[in-house]
């Protein structure tokens, strides 16, 4: 388990974005927080991850189907709730 989880780790390190992320960034590839955010005003918040300067919408993501394997339309909702219920397997 050990020599997985350190492979990950260099796997992670690794990866490199398509979007221009300054180097002293808390937001690079390697670090994808997940929050709640209003793309404009009077528009229903939903869920997205910081990767830079900018927020990724997950909802728009999902509509894509991008994601298998649980029910995405989590990321259209105001709050995380749903989605941190799906457990660590899915986040």
């Amino acid at each position: 388990m050990g020599s997985d989880r350190k492979r990950m780790k260099m796997d992670i390190a690794g990866l490199k974005s398509f979007v221009e992320v300054p180097a002293d960034s808390d937001f690079p590839i390697q670090n994808l927080p997940y929050g709640i955010f209003r793309p404009k005003a009077g528009e229903v918040p939903r869920a997205g991850v910081a990767l830079g300067e900018y927020v990724v919408d997950l909802s728009v993501l999902a509509e894509a189907g991008v994601f298998q394997g649980f029910n995405a339309a989590c990321f259209s909702e105001p709050t995380l709730n749903t989605f941190m219920g799906l457990g660590k397997e899915v986040w």
